[in-house]
């Protein structure tokens, strides 16, 4: 999105008759107030996803059904039994205009969009109940009141924390950490005890285990809330939005790429060499999937890496050596071992 498509005014609100998902630009779409959206979650897949996790609730002996609404991200809010859910799953024009501007719809498969909510879900049951306030939760997962880190340095092999979303979301907040764990504890067919034998976390499990039994037959002490940031309050346009989400995600990336790059690279132009700037280029969606994948970090922060390798690579004329297989290789390593260590750190590597 250029900053002249940033900056343009919001579209003209139209009607849901006026709305026709199969003519409008995606320009048109992305200077549209998301409040202007028709959009809803009966009728879409997203219905039945909901539906099935609710059932996973009542077939736990849960009568509790907390609210679901569109948002503008996933998160239950603060003292509300509700979730809400992006509002870009509601459509899939919404969902392919997420991916190609901030390269990712966090929940659009149904495997991932179930383990969100079974995640949410938590957190919603936790505000109906009060369960920070119940017997045992702190002992279990520490003060809820505690602020959340600026940076996540996580421990990939701690047994003491569940791991169902990626990048060992369990570790970040004592909320997460009891959301994580209610959300595997839900998990249809997942058997636990026998997954986590030998782990801290098993302590965690059966308390929630106990502590779901225990709720179970009592009425939630707040039954509603009044659904934050539901889409008929959001009056900015989907370009802001995505424009907000790049810059918080969007990172200060160090400048000492050039002794790196020259481990990969080669200064000597040949006929048969490839430029290294067009190679990473052409090998980044490859790179970014892959390497967000196994890191946890956002697509965007890799695909920012990508591309200020590549951007280097052209101003110093670097090119493909004679076995680019190697290149590759070397080169998915390199971002690997960068983005791991922000991911733990908070900086790309070790100055020297």
């Amino acid at each position: 999105m250029s900053e002249k498509e940033a900056g343009k005014k919001p579209a003209a609100p139209k009607s849901v008759a006026e709305f026709d998902w199969d003519k409008i630009s995606d320009e048109e779409l992305l200077n549209t107030r998301i409040c202007d959206l028709p959009i809803a979650i009966p009728g879409t897949p997203v219905e039945g996803w909901i539906i099935e996790v609710k059932d996973e609730l009542a077939a736990k002996g849960l009568r509790f059904s907390p609210s679901v609404y569109l948002g503008d991200e996933w998160f239950s809010p603060e003292g509300d039994p509700v979730v809400s859910i992006p509002f870009y799953l509601a459509h899939p024009r919404l969902i392919e205009l997420e991916k190609r501007h901030v390269l990712e719809a966090e929940g659009e498969t149904k495997e991932q969009f179930l383990k969100l909510l079974r995640h949410e879900m938590g957190h919603a049951l936790a505000h109906a109940y009060d369960l920070v306030n119940e017997r045992g939760y702190r002992k279990h997962f520490g003060d809820s009141a505690q602020d959340y880190p600026e940076a996540h340095h996580p421990r990939p092999y701690s047994r003491k924390f569940v791991r169902h979303l990626h990048g060992w979301y369990a570790q970040t907040h004592p909320d997460e950490d009891y959301a994580e764990t209610f959300a595997v504890w839900l998990t249809p067919g997942l058997r636990w005890r026998k997954e986590y034998r030998g782990w801290g976390a098993l302590d965690k499990l059966e308390y929630v285990d106990t502590l779901m039994r225990r709720i179970k037959d009592r009425k939630p002490k707040k039954r509603t809330g009044p659904r934050w940031r539901r889409i008929s309050t959001i009056r900015m346009t989907i370009a802001r939005l995505h424009q907000i989400k790049k810059r918080e995600w969007a990172e200060d990336f160090p400048d000492f790429f050039d002794a790196d790059l020259r481990r990969i690279f080669v200064e000597t132009p040949e006929s048969s060499r490839r430029q290294a700037a067009k190679f990473l280029r052409d090998h980044r969606p490859l790179l970014v999937s892959t390497i967000s994948r196994w890191t946890g970090e956002k697509r965007f922060t890799i695909h920012d890496l990508v591309t200020r390798f590549a951007e280097r690579s052209r101003k110093l004329r670097l090119y493909v050596p004679d076995n680019e297989t190697l290149a590759l290789t070397t080169t998915a390593a390199c971002l690997t071992a960068m983005a791991t260590h922000y991911f733990l750190t908070g900086k790309f590597k070790r100055l020297r």
